[in-house]
C-alpha cells in the first residue's frame, strides 16, 4: 500500500551555523531507489524556532502533503553519534 512520508529538517541556529538536517531531508526526498517504489516523500525545512514548527507543521497536511508518516531530523551539536529520540527536549 503506498504511503507518504513527511521528512523534516531544520535550518541553522546559534552554535550550528550549518545544519545538515536541511540538506539531508532534501536529498532523501530527491533520491531514487527501487526500495522507495510506492513511497511519496516530501521534504520540509523549518526555520529553527518553536514558532515556525507550531505555525507550519499543522498546515502541511492541508497544503497537500497529507502524510501517513512523519520523520523529523534534528541536530544535537554535542552528540557525536546518531540517536533516535521519541521526544524533543530543549535544555534551555
Amino acid at each position: 500500500m503506498p504511503f507518504t512520508i513527511l521528512l523534516t529538517g531544520f535550518g541553522p541556529f546559534p552554535g550550528a551555523p550549518t545544519n545538515p538536517t536541511g540538506p539531508l531531508v532534501m536529498e532523501l526526498a530527491r533520491r531514487r531507489h527501487p526500495a522507495y517504489a510506492g513511497v511519496r516523500r516530501i521534504a520540509h525545512v523549518f526555520q529553527t524556532s518553536y514558532d515556525a514548527v507550531d505555525r507550519e507543521l499543522p498546515v502541511l497536511p492541508r497544503a497537500g502533503a497529507n502524510p501517513t508518516h512523519l520523520l523529523m531530523f534534528g541536530l544535537a551539536s554535542r552528540t557525536r553519534h546518531l540517536r533516535i529520540e521519541t521526544r524533543a527536549r530543549n535544555a534551555l
